[in-house]
């Protein structure tokens, strides 16, 4: 039977801009928000994260879903669904992944350049860090430092 945790998840980004030579340029404005989720494990190991985005950053009715399996917990496939529509993929192992993604009539295709991920999450909370590039057309155009927080909620036993 599947166990489903409601948590607190808290995001850090911060998106650079790449110089010709592929360093990092100045960090463009960073993005923080705080936002409640769902945190589901099935019995066979697979964890699922799903929470809001906010609607501040222009993603109205959007939800982000990060699916991972806590035998590998650093290969992650991150999908929205909503007013719009991403499908990422996060592999070490397997760095250039092609991923998409589509918002208000337009669709993209690009290539995330996994760089690192650090993945701790559990039920009792964690973290996910992601360091990727992204590439459209063989162009490296950005880098993405990008932090989830997970805290289980205190449920209302625990509050009492």
């Amino acid at each position: 039977m599947p166990k489903t945790t409601n948590v607190r998840v808290k995001i850090a980004a911060v998106t650079y801009d790449l110089l010709e030579d592929g360093t990092d340029g100045e960090a463009n404005d960073p993005i923080e928000y705080t936002t409640d989720g769902r945190l589901t494990e099935g019995e066979d190991g697979r964890m699922e994260l799903s929470y809001e985005e906010s609607a501040e950053l222009g993603m109205d009715n959007s939800t982000t879903t990060l699916l991972f399996n806590t035998s590998n917990p650093r290969f992650i496939n991150m999908s929205r669904s909503g007013g719009s529509t991403a499908g990422l993929c996060f592999n070490p192992d397997i760095p250039r992944q092609p991923c998409a993604l589509s918002t208000q009539g337009l669709s993209l295709e690009f290539v995330i350049n996994t760089r690192r991920v650090e993945n701790t999450v559990s039920h009792q909370g964690g973290k996910i860090e992601l360091d990727y590039t992204i590439e459209f057309h063989a162009c490296v155009t950005e880098r993405n430092k990008f932090r989830i927080d997970v805290t289980p909620k205190p449920t209302e036993a625990q509050r009492a």
